[in-house]
């Protein structure tokens, strides 16, 4: 496992992508997924954010945010129990981009995403 990155949701988006740009960010990937605009900000070391626009009704106090780990096999973390009694929010997904996620609880309440990337040999579903 390794840290992937951490996410925050946000309801004007270029705001918080300049924001981060005046923190030394740079844009490094600019997409919808799953009916959501996202973009993720890197640095030179290789620390990543995903910033999520959403709308203002979907948001609690503050700032939603989670931290995001990449795995390799995602139903094995799944699987484990101390895992499971934190809580399972969603998933696994198969994402459009052929990636599988996972939304889950950590021991403080933190909310965890759990990534694996698509496979190499992965061929995307036909669009029926």
């Amino acid at each position: 496992m390794k840290f992937h990155h951490a996410g925050i949701e946000t309801t004007n988006i270029s705001e918080s992508v300049r924001f981060y740009k005046a923190l030394g960010f740079k844009v490094e990937r600019e997409l919808s997924l799953q009916g959501e605009e996202l973009v993720f900000l890197i640095l030179e070391c290789g620390t990543r954010l995903e910033i999520v626009e959403t709308e203002e009704r979907h948001r609690s106090n503050g700032a939603n945010m989670h931290i995001a780990f990449e795995v390799e096999n995602i139903e094995n973390y799944l699987s484990k129990k101390v895992i499971k009694q934190g809580g399972v929010i969603e998933g696994p997904t198969l994402l459009e981009n052929g990636w599988k996620n996972a939304f889950l609880y950590g021991p403080n309440r933190e909310i965890i995403e759990l990534i694996e990337p698509m496979p190499e040999q992965w061929v995307p579903p036909d669009n029926v």
